[in-house]
């Protein structure tokens, strides 16, 4: 694993970070998520329903997203963000990212990240701040009236 993330091999899944590059991730089980280049998949959370389709020779899913190439884009960039907790801004269209980078820009305001020679990284006291910093680039999160509670 130390190898993998020296090397920046690190993948998350929904559970773990791993090195498997496998793009495909398959969820079992109620409620269970999928994983693929195109997007999202997953299961019924309710088990009668989950175990009523794999008895009739359904899938179980009950839901799914396609994901477009921008959020092919944010998905790796959020990934990224969890997996090393740094960013290289450069690697960014700023006017692409210009909301975002705004809200990187307060969360540095409050000390959770830094921003130097356009790159991002989480502070080592505030590591809990990694899901705000990768949530600043989830075009389909709900702002939130909260000032970092979750951190606190």
């Amino acid at each position: 694993m130390k190898k993998a993330y020296n090397a920046g091999a690190l993948h998350p899944t929904s559970k773990v970070y791993t090195p498997d590059t496998a793009t495909t991730l398959i969820g079992f089980g109620a409620s269970a998520i999928s994983a693929y280049n195109e997007g999202y998949t997953q299961n019924s959370p309710d088990t009668g329903s989950y175990y009523a389709a794999i008895n009739e020779g359904r899938l179980p899913t009950i839901k799914g997203l396609k994901l477009s190439e921008e959020d092919q884009l944010r998905r790796g960039i959020i990934e990224h963000i969890m997996c090393y907790k740094s960013l290289d801004l450069s690697s960014l269209n700023a006017d692409q990212f210009e909301a975002e980078l705004t809200k990187l820009k307060t969360l540095e305001e409050d000390g959770l990240i830094s921003i130097r020679d356009q790159k991002m990284g989480i502070e080592s006291n505030a590591v809990q701040a990694t899901r705000l910093a990768a949530a600043a680039f989830d075009a389909y999160l709900a702002p939130s009236q909260q000032k970092h509670a979750q951190v606190a």
